[in-house]
């Protein structure tokens, strides 16, 4: 009856509205009872209208309420991992333990989403590497970056370190551990785990990678599950952020960070109970559940090896006093965590493996890993101070193999146009003109190998580093040189080395 009363009224709406008068039936004309229906479907229709008034209404404010219930801790999984973004903002440096735990207690803030479907970027970051090699070497030069006094720094009694080391819990590796100092005060964790951010971009020759966008890529290609410690100034600014795949919904990406205190004096609380109380947060659960998986050594593979929250906290306590107390007291220093990283190992069989072999191929993962970088790293880099401590499980790195390397070695420098070609005579008041240094010799160890080509090769090195960017195993065309026939096929080895990053 209510539909028809609203349809008759739109008729007759309609029909007013143009100024034309209403078509009555001649053959049957209202009578007095139509017209008392009439006045029925009116007050139906005003009736209906109020009714779908109040709907409406309570229809707001039902959503009202739901939006604020999003905030609460009974919300949803999907909503508290989309919330959950953002934790902590640049604190001053004399903050309280009550103002770093106003900190972590903002971990929800929805404005610090990206906006996009985060797990579209996760796929994305595990694509940048080719190998996982090539994904560690970026995170090496990350730390170098941190740890290599600029020119111009006044640091006489600063040492760069970085060192590389199986992450062990109990009797098994379970992963890599990355840690290195800084000459400076590093950027917060919240803005180093910002998506698309880089604090690098135009840095000049000072820098090589960009952290804060490859630190995310190689951590990504390397494992699901990565935690990022810093200690900047003191053992009351201490950080922890998680970079992880189970992290990542459509509602945004998220990377978490917290800050606490690492102090044991005055009172304040101890960095395990910290910890407890931040993680204990509903809000805070899916964090909570990466420290758990980190505290199951074979990720909950069977029930003596569940996640557990207590052991994961205990682990992660552990590598902040190594940085805190036993890394040379520096101020500055920055660690990076990878918990089963992704390597490629060769397996007699599809099989799928109990939890003591698992263990086992992450033994090999890691130290096979960690061979190719002790055999690859010394020819990446070319002006590594020599007093640096560069150590892989506990074994110095040099990086002096070309001076040992190569026989009849020379060295000299041309200037080189950057708007000129090279065949043009540059003169020494020209601007736009740099020197450029050349190495030259002959390889000892590619002559001597039958296994090694012997073609002359050509190494392209750039930024104060000296981080090698290019490679040629046969450079003849390049140089203009007879590529026909033995000639310069006796371990011919050029090096161009950029170190002012013009390149």
């Amino acid at each position: 009856d209510i539909v028809q009363a609203i349809r008759s009224s739109e008729r007759r709406t309609a029909a007013m509205t143009k100024d034309e008068p209403i078509e009555l039936d001649d053959e049957n004309p209202p009578s007095g009872s139509d017209h008392k229906n009439d006045n029925e479907n009116e007050k139906a229709i005003e009736s209906f209208g109020e009714h779908l008034d109040e709907a409406c209404d309570e229809n707001d404010q039902r959503h009202n309420r739901a939006d604020k219930e999003s905030h609460s801790e009974d919300s949803s999984r999907a909503i508290l991992s989309s919330r959950e973004a953002g934790i902590i903002q640049q604190p001053s440096s004399n903050n309280s333990t009550n103002a770093r735990d106003e900190i972590n207690e903002d971990a929800d803030d929805p404005r610090h989403l990206t906006g996009v479907d985060g797990t579209g970027p996760w796929r994305s970051w595990k694509r940048n590497f080719k190998t996982s090699l090539m994904a560690v070497m970026d995170l090496v030069d990350n730390a170098l970056d941190a740890s290599i006094p600029k020119v111009g720094e006044k640091n006489h009694n600063f040492i760069g370190r970085v060192h590389v080391f199986p992450d062990v819990f109990l009797t098994s590796t379970t992963g890599l551990c990355m840690v290195n100092n800084s000459t400076q005060k590093m950027r917060p964790l919240v803005e180093v785990l910002r998506v698309y951010d880089s604090s690098k971009i135009d840095s000049g020759a000072g820098d090589i990678g960009e952290n804060g966008v490859v630190l995310k890529q190689g951590c990504a290609t390397l494992s699901d599950l990565s935690f990022i410690l810093s200690k900047n100034g003191g053992n009351d600014e201490i950080e922890l952020g998680i970079i992880a795949k189970s992290l990542q919904m459509k509602e945004g990406c998220y990377l978490p960070a917290f800050k606490f205190s690492n102090m044991k004096e005055n009172g304040e609380s101890t960095l395990n109970n910290q910890m407890h109380t931040a993680f204990s947060q509903p809000k805070h659960r899916d964090s909570a559940a990466c420290v758990a998986r980190y505290g199951g050594a074979n990720g909950g593979a069977n029930s003596k090896d569940a996640p557990n929250l207590d052991v994961g906290i205990d682990r992660l306590c552990r590598h902040f006093d190594r940085l805190c107390h036993n890394f040379y007291n520096n101020p500055h220093v920055f660690m990076v965590v990878l918990d089963k990283v992704t390597h490629i190992v060769q397996r007699h069989s599809d099989e799928e493996m109990d939890v003591d072999e698992e263990d086992v191929a992450e033994n090999v993962r890691v130290a096979e890993l960690l061979e190719e970088l002790k055999r690859d790293i010394s020819f990446m880099y070319l002006h590594i101070p020599d007093d640096f401590d560069f150590c892989i499980n506990g074994e110095s790195v040099w990086f002096k193999c070309w001076t040992e390397r190569l026989v009849e070695f020379s060295t000299f420098a041309v200037r080189v146009g950057k708007t000129r070609s090279w065949k043009e005579t540059i003169t020494d008041g020209d601007p736009n003109a740099y020197e450029l240094n050349v190495l030259v010799g002959f390889d000892r160890i590619r002559v001597s190998s039958k296994f090694s080509r012997n073609e002359a090769s050509l190494y392209i090195y750039s930024r104060q580093s000296g981080r090698l960017i290019k490679y040629e195993p046969d450079c003849r065309h390049e140089l203009n040189l007879q590529t026909g026939g033995t000639d310069f096929c006796s371990g011919l080895t050029v090096i161009l080395d950029d170190i002012r990053g013009r390149l």
